[in-house]
């Protein structure tokens, strides 16, 4: 009712103003240690309920406000409302006098200090509350937004949840539970039957089996509700005791977009731990100090030394995401879009998408499938295929992210321009010669067809994978034959009708990136296609060949290198493996190759399907991978794995237009042997990164794949100050990313 647009907006606020005062007095009176104020959670359900009548109060007024289309409450109303909110007060007091056993003070880390009951009762006498009115610490004592030092691990809290469950699932519980809860003589009695059972379990892992220790316990179990068994355990407890509020299912950590230490010399630090649970979690960080001697591993940056400018992070857009997202309900459609490109998300501003169908789409299509209409006069330009799902998609994240650059990717042209006369697979060459100029104007008018659906492309590679004669969809060139198709066709065509669309060559794997640059880019001269080449694009499945990158920057320091594609098939899988959870050595492979990117030349990175359904499709050729996002449709049910939370730890805190940082390690193992693609293990050693952020800050990524924790040495040293550093530990199958501000280094944001 108070997101009516019939509510006059300063009784909207007047009354959310009255309900948060309320709550920030009670939060000084109940330990509750809530993530966030605005998130009322059980303080709703008592302060707000049908029972209390401010419910029926507000429902009655915007009825009558409809059918009057007036403007003020009623005399009748305002009576109705000042004795609900009377109301609420007293519940507020007898709270403050009896919710908490054990007395609280100004001591206490977790609980502040009671608020002042006179001091509320004077503010809900004012007529009209502003936000003014009512600041965070209005009662002396600000409500804590981060949960207090966790007692609870990931594998700790999953088993108190499993034994809750188990305990309320007991028939001869539940028929009891029941019959307290639904009969009016025995109001609240549930409550305590409840306290009864699940007090041992609370014993068990550390909390007073009291309301306190509820509260605590329901605080602490928040904090980790990111993991997606946590949140199914969670449902099936709030689904057995039939909670009037039902547990919301969005992802409950919060960050805030791109974090900047806010002390003169701030630092933070961001963990994901296999070993101890946390996910992209904010811990206390080490304290910079002067050099020392240290005998570990040690990662030296080298402020000074500045390399490749980054362009960003980012996920694929395809037809078999998009129409899994359309089967979600409307909360988790916000929910995946949030998480992806919100600020509560992970901050992707890159995004790829593919011309025509690809492997993951329902089957072949094109925009023109009229054979021999080499003027293309019967180009679909509405897209209407693409606009059912995919548009849309693409759509709901540019409402959330404001710096989102669109690279699009043909997997095949229309089957009567190959000589294959069929999209799926290649012969070689792939496109028929005829066709060449006319496959160049196809895909300047697909740009400009989507432009008309406000999806502007920032670059595109010319051909996905073009050394793969693929089952799915694919067209087959040599590196010769793609830089004379750029410099004769795509090129010029693009450079006519678009302009500021960029050109990227390759876009295959890193094991001939090299070669492809050479024949593109030319070595003693300039290659005719290099004029309107503006990098390399590469995927990860030759694995890691980071070598190969290495060279290929330092011989064309110019062109962009680029990330484009990467993902696990299912078959990678591990024995025992659940769609809930994911394979954590996914995420630790994700880091691995970024990290061996950016440190060999590397601009961005973009990961393959954004969103993916539980078989890991559609795909209408059995293509069936994982992702960092997976859905149920049928039950409604988001998946989020690994992969996400790696990729986070870059994404989040490196922002565009950061730099690479030299950097070098020492007294730590490495393997350089080249393995399956995304193979990430403890032969690797301790690995890092470091980048600077176009604000100043330094952002450090490491990476513990092995099975012990590491005890290690940050190093940062500059010519412009004396080198310090700081003693940092990193658990086993862990990553970190420290955000740090220097005091007396200052840096340009070019």
């Amino acid at each position: 009712m108070l997101e009516s647009p019939n509510l006059p907006e300063e009784k909207r606020v007047d009354v959310l103003m009255r309900i948060n005062a309320i709550y920030l007095f009670v939060a000084t009176c109940v330990c509750w240690s809530l993530p966030d104020p605005d998130r009322l959670d059980e303080m709703v359900t008592w302060l707000v309920g049908p029972d209390l009548g401010l419910h029926d109060v507000i429902k009655d007024w915007h009825a009558d406000c409809k059918q009057r289309k007036g403007r003020e409450m009623t005399a009748d109303g305002q009576v109705r409302l000042n004795a609900a909110f009377e109301a609420l007060l007293d519940i507020a007091q007898q709270m403050s006098r009896t919710a908490i056993v054990e007395p609280m003070s100004q001591a206490d880390p977790i609980c502040p200090a009671p608020g002042d009951p006179a001091k509320l009762q004077a503010l809900l006498a004012k007529p009209q509350l502003t936000e003014a009115d009512v600041p965070p610490d209005v009662f002396g004592s600000s409500l804590q937004l981060q949960p207090p030092l966790l007692q609870l691990s990931l594998l700790r809290c999953t088993a108190m949840l499993w034994e809750l469950r188990a305990a309320y699932a007991e028939p001869e519980f539940h028929r009891e539970y029941m019959k307290l809860r639904n009969s009016p003589s025995a109001h609240g009695q549930h409550v305590e039957f409840t306290l009864q059972k699940q007090g041992p379990v609370l014993e068990k892992y550390g909390f007073e089996p009291s309301l306190r220790g509820v509260i605590e316990m329901r605080s602490q179990t928040r904090a980790l509700t990111s993991d997606a068994v946590i949140l199914k355990l969670l449902q099936d407890i709030h689904g057995l005791l039939e909670a009037r509020k039902p547990l919301p299912t969005r992802v409950t950590w919060r960050f805030q977009m791109g974090w900047r230490p806010s002390s003169e010399q701030g630092m933070s630090l961001i963990q994901s731990s296999w070993d101890t649970g946390e996910r992209m979690q904010i811990l206390e960080a080490p304290k910079l100090e002067a050099d020392f001697d240290f005998s570990g591993p040690v990662i030296e940056v080298h402020l000074d030394h500045a390399k490749q400018e980054i362009l960003g992070f980012g996920t694929a857009f395809t037809e078999a995401s998009a129409l899994v997202f359309q089967g979600l309900d409307p909360e988790l459609q916000r929910e995946v879009l949030e998480l992806y490109f919100g600020n509560e998300g992970i901050g992707l501003t890159l995004g790829r998408v593919h011309i025509n169908s690809c492997d993951f789409s329902l089957g072949n299509y094109c925009f023109d499938p009229v054979e021999e209409d080499y003027e293309l006069d019967h180009f679909d330009m509405q897209v209407k295929r693409d606009s059912k799902a995919l548009i849309p998609l693409i759509h709901g994240a540019q409402k959330l992210c404001r710096t989102l650059q669109l690279m699009a990717s043909p997997w095949s042209p229309p089957a009567w321009m190959k000589i294959s006369k069929a999209m799926n697979g290649s012969t070689k060459p792939g496109l028929r010669p005829e066709c060449q100029d006319v496959w160049a104007r196809y895909i300047a008018t697909w740009i400009s067809a989507y432009r008309q659906q406000s999806v502007k492309i920032w670059a595109v590679t010319v051909q996905n994978e073009p050394e793969h004669n693929a089952p799915w969809e694919a067209c087959c060139y040599t590196a010769k034959e793609e830089a004379e198709f750029v410099a004769l066709h795509l090129g010029p065509t693009l450079r006519s009708i678009h302009p500021d669309v960029q050109i990227f060559i390759y876009d295959h794997n890193k094991d001939h990136v090299y070669d492809w640059a050479r024949e593109a880019l030319g070595v003693e001269r300039p290659s005719p296609a290099k004029a309107f080449v503006r990098g390399i694009a590469f995927h990860w499945y030759a694995g890691d060949h980071f070598d190969k990158l290495r060279k290929t920057r330092e011989e064309f320091p110019d062109a962009t290198l680029l990330a484009t594609e990467a993902c696990y098939e299912r078959h990678r899988w591990k024995s025992g493996t659940r769609i809930t959870e994911g394979d954590w050595s996914f995420g630790e492979g994700y880091a691995h190759d970024i990290m061996g990117n950016l440190n060999a030349g590397a601009a961005g990175w973009i990961d393959w399907n954004m969103l993916l359904d539980d078989a890991g499709g559609p795909n209408h050729v059995g293509n069936v991978c994982d992702s960092p996002l997976m859905a149920s449709v049928t039950d409604q049910e988001l998946h989020v794995h690994p992969q996400y939370f790696f990729l986070g730890h870059f994404s989040k805190y490196v922002w565009p237009r950061s730099k690479c940082l030299a950097s070098s390690m020492s007294g730590t193992p490495s393997c350089s042997e080249q393995r399956i693609y995304g193979t990430c293990t403890a032969q690797d050693g301790l690995q890092g990164v470091a980048l600077k952020r176009p604000d100043g800050a330094i952002v450090v990524v490491m990476l513990n794949a092995a099975n012990l924790s590491v005890t290690f040495k940050l190093l940062l040293d500059g010519a412009n100050a004396a080198p310090c550093a700081l003693r940092a530990s990193i658990p086993a199958r862990s990553i970190q990313t420290y955000v740090l501000q220097l005091a007396d280094q200052k840096f340009d944001a070019d």
